[in-house]
């Protein structure tokens, strides 16, 4: 409230109505004095801006950079007591009315920006300032990722312009190997040297910094030199192309971009397009001002009025900015000058430019852009940039499909592609005069132009490569891209890093990873012991230990046990001699006949006897039924030569070479891998003689085929030569993981829409049919099992420790009998257990146990004593083949 005080005190001249306001016009601008009057009166009519005040113009028309005679009007103004000085535009001009707006501290509103104006404290710049356009020339080129461009331009002032892009440029350059090429424009016969100089350089990008009233010659010359494609970008600094007649690129697809500041779809430009249809119009010169309405200056002029009448509403309606006539003598400056220059400073007005704010220093660094396209000679706005979100993309998906669509059905599309199987070969005794190719490749660009309504046509690459950065530049299909020699690449093309730097790539279409492809390795020669194969020998030897071994255990406790001794005569049942049928010949026979599944002529008859045997029953049937299968993989599949069966056993011996492509991703893949495995193989791979490194995978086939050669390639590659070749294998798993997708150039408007397309095809399950209709077996291959390996004690340990357990356990059965049957001798008449057990076991041991006392029964034994023989014949053994007798003693 005191600032209003004091600032209506200090008010010496009296009119609560009329602000003075002055503005400069040099010669020729006559369409910037309409813009001013034209804001004025719409000002004075627009009740919600300066409400209780009214505008009056005092306008002066000078030569262009008379700074002498824009001093003196100005002087004029300042003693008619104006409240802000418009304009005028030339350096000279604009310096010597500074120095009197400063003088007398009245407002300078300057419409354009020149490097060669200084600023000071009265004076506000409206036009963007240009570093700040030079931000959004690099954001713009970051945004497009360009890689490669060059710089031409009219002005040398025109460096100075875009020293923000050169500074910006520059270091993009150093982090990203960016290759950047300046040329000045001196004079119009040069344009031309200059495109075919950029041209052999495969330089596409464009930013050229000229005159707005020579774009379209610019854009005539390179229409004559075939660059106007989708393949060529042109990019015009002049923030008014936008106002030229496109009309001779109607029908044509052309990548040129500029800047626009005017915001044709703000409400005050469509009012001003109405009134000037409908004839309501202020100031009479509606045909004379009709070209100039959408450019800068004439919206800057617009603006600068209303930025000025914003500012005052803002004071407020009881603060009247009433001048009082000044001298450009004096040193009195205008006290209200200040306050209104500050708060012009901290309003943001939207006009036709945007949203108008400057910075301390008067200069307009915060603004909009818009990224506007000439497509089929039709402007379009795509973008929006600011120097707080840079970029904002304007133009949906859906769109850019649509565009992407309206230019593939307008084009025959190059394809090319390397003669590789099954993507693309040519037919063998064709009856056409042009070779006629067919494959996987040329299904899915059919199927794809189905979708995508586009013709084609297929070209074979030149040097047959696939693509490689080679002396600075790239060969095989992706130079074709680069040189736009094509259109796409549909091959077995894989995705690279290098190569995304250099063209784009669609969504992808097939994956797959790098795989070894061998020569399918033949049989052992036939062995008259290869029936021994399926055990190793480890395991034949553990057999013959458990035979021996089982056979002296059965011989011991057949003999030990008293259960396994009879009666040879069952009829008589008091017997003299009990047989066993526990020899040693049997023994073992009966232990063999179980390996051999025929059995024996023992039937044992004790509990330890019959578990030894149960357990030895249970471990020849695990044996004989693992032999039994292992022998049958044996004899079908046979044993293969190779021990090969991985990357790592390739690495390992130095017998077999192996080797890839010269110049193509798998060969990247071990140039630049780190893991340690494949990094010795591309050292040994490097070095290798002869060459290891062939041309195309037909060649890697061709050796492969010889022996002692493995090649690398993609397995989508390796999975059709095994079935197109019956004496090819795949060793391993892939090493990697990568994928097959179409190439176009850099920026290229069809890539969205035929990505669009592959994603559809994938959905409708036709990529998945086209890989199944040409990777489907060409002949008959037998069906081989793989090799089986030989069993190892690893495999079939596990019956052996049974068996091992097992006979412990009937051995403890075996003592639990004899102690048993030994409890039954009287007390008085037997020996202790441990020595009746050590006789026994020795006897077994030494064969000596031929006799054994037939169990006597109690009520027998007198008649036993009545008939005592004769001390010849106390004892007596027959022995034959089969039987041990033992007859009874009878000595007391």
């Amino acid at each position: 409230m005191c600032k209003t005080v004091i600032l209506l005190l200090c008010l010496s001249s009296v009119s609560s109505e009329i602000v003075n306001i002055g503005a400069i016009f040099e010669e020729h601008y006559e369409y910037l004095q309409w813009a001013f009057r034209l804001a004025v009166d719409q000002v004075n009519i627009n009740q919600s801006i300066l409400r209780n005040m009214k505008l009056r113009t005092t306008i002066s028309i000078v030569k262009k950079n008379d700074g002498f005679f824009s001093a003196k009007r100005a002087c004029e103004m300042v003693n008619e007591g104006v409240a802000a000085i418009f304009g005028p535009q030339s350096v000279r001009s604009v310096a010597a009315v500074q120095e009197v707006t400063e003088s007398v501290g009245i407002p300078l509103i300057i419409n354009r920006w020149e490097y060669r104006t200084k600023p000071n404290n009265t004076t506000v710049f409206l036009h963007p300032h240009a570093d700040v356009k030079g931000y959004a020339f690099r954001d713009f080129i970051e945004s497009k990722r360009w890689k490669s461009f060059a710089i031409i331009y009219q002005d040398p002032k025109a460096l100075i312009r875009l020293s923000a892009v050169l500074s910006g440029v520059r270091k993009m350059e150093i982090d990203n190997n960016l290759n950047i090429t300046i040329k000045q424009l001196e004079h119009p016969q040069q344009l031309r040297k200059i495109f075919k100089e950029t041209k052999k350089m495969n330089i596409r990008n464009y930013i050229i910094d000229i005159g707005t009233q020579d774009v379209i010659w610019v854009l005539e010359q390179a229409k004559e030199m075939n660059m106007i494609d989708f393949y060529h970008n042109f990019f015009f600094t002049s923030l008014d192309v936008h106002t030229q007649d496109f009309k001779q690129f109607q029908g044509i697809y052309c990548n040129i971009t500029m800047f626009q500041i005017v915001n044709t779809n703000h409400y005050q430009y469509k009012t001003i397009r109405k009134e000037m249809e409908t004839g309501i119009f202020y100031i009479g010169v509606k045909e004379k001002i009709k070209p100039y309405l959408n450019t800068t200056q004439f919206a800057l002029m617009y603006d600068a009025v209303f930025y000025f009448a914003t500012a005052l509403t803002k004071l407020g309606s009881y603060l009247q900015p009433t001048t009082v006539s000044l001298s450009c003598n004096s040193t009195n400056k205008w006290a209200q000058g200040k306050i209104i220059i500050d708060a012009m400073k901290s309003i943001n007005y939207k006009g036709l430019t945007g949203v108008v704010n400057v910075d301390e220093n008067g200069f307009r660094t915060n603004f909009n852009l818009l990224e506007t396209r000439l497509l089929w000679g039709k402007l379009n706005v795509e973008g929006n940039w600011n120097r707080t979100h840079k970029f904002t993309v304007i133009k949906s998906k859906e769109e850019d499909l649509k565009e992407s669509k309206e230019i593939l059905s307008t084009l025959v599309l190059r394809v090319s592609a390397i003669e590789s199987e099954p993507y693309f070969k040519k037919v063998e005794n064709s009856s056409s005069d042009e070779p006629i190719f067919q494959g996987h490749s040329i299904d899915l660009v059919e199927e794809l132009a189905k979708i995508a309504n586009f013709s084609f046509k297929f070209q074979s690459v030149a040097d047959g490569q696939y693509g490689t950065f080679e002396n600075g530049e790239w060969n095989g299909m992706i130079g074709e891209l680069i040189r736009n020699e094509a259109d796409m690449v549909v091959a077995d093309l894989s995705v690279t890093q290098d190569r995304q730097s250099a063209v784009d790539f669609t969504a992808p279409y097939m994956n797959l990873g790098v795989g070894i492809l061998f020569k399918k390795p033949s049989k052992k020669a036939d062995n008259l012991f290869s029936f021994l194969s399926p055990f190793s020998v480890q395991v034949w030897f553990y057999m013959a230990t458990a035979i021996l071994g089982v056979t002296i255990v059965m011989y011991v406790m057949g003999r030990f046990t008293p259960y396994e001794w009879e009666n040879p005569h069952p009829c008589d049942q008091n017997p003299e001699e009990l047989d066993n049928q526990f020899t040693l010949q049997e023994t073992a026979w009966l232990v063999v006949g179980c390996v051999m599944q025929g059995g024996g002529d023992i039937d044992p008859k004790a509990t330890s006897t019959r578990m030894a045997i149960g357990y030895w029953w249970f471990f020849t049937l695990i044996m004989v039924s693992s032999y039994t299968a292992n022998l049958a993989a044996f004899l079908t599949a046979g044993r293969m030569e190779t021990a090969i069966k991985n990357a790592e056993d390739l690495v390992n011996q130095q017998k077999i070479q192996y080797g890839c492509v010269k110049g193509g991703s798998t060969e990247k893949f071990f140039k630049y891998s780190d893991h340690p495995t494949y990094s010795r193989m591309w050292t040994t791979m490097e070095s290798a003689e002869p060459k290891v490194f062939v041309s195309s995978n037909d060649k890697g086939k061709e050796r492969v085929k010889k022996g002692n050669y493995a090649f690398f390639m993609e397995s989508t590659s390796i999975d059709y030569a095994i079935v197109s070749d019956c004496g090819l294998m795949k060793i391993g798993d892939s090493l990697d993981e990568k994928s097959y997708a179409i190439a176009t150039p850099k920026g290229s408007p069809i890539r969205e829409s035929l990505s669009h397309a592959l994603l559809k095809l994938q959905e409708q399950g036709i990529t998945k049919l086209l890989k199944r209709k040409w990777w489907k077996s060409k002949q008959d291959c037998p069906s081989v099992p793989p090799p089986s390996d030989t069993l190892g004690v690893e495999n079939i340990g596990g019956v052996f420790l049974i068996l091992t357990i097992g006979l412990p356990l009937a051995s403890i059965v075996v003592l639990v009998e004899f102690y048993w049957e030994k409890r039954k001798i009287p007390q008085e008449e037997r020996k202790p257990i441990c020595i009746e057990l050590c006789k026994e076991l020795k006897a077994t041991v030494m064969g000596k146990n031929t006799v054994k006392t037939a169990p006597i029964e109690p009520e027998d034994e007198e008649k036993i004593i009545s008939s005592k023989p004769t001390s010849s014949s106390l004892t007596s053994t027959t022995t034959d083949k089969s039987t041990v007798v033992k007859r009874a003693s009878l000595s007391k």
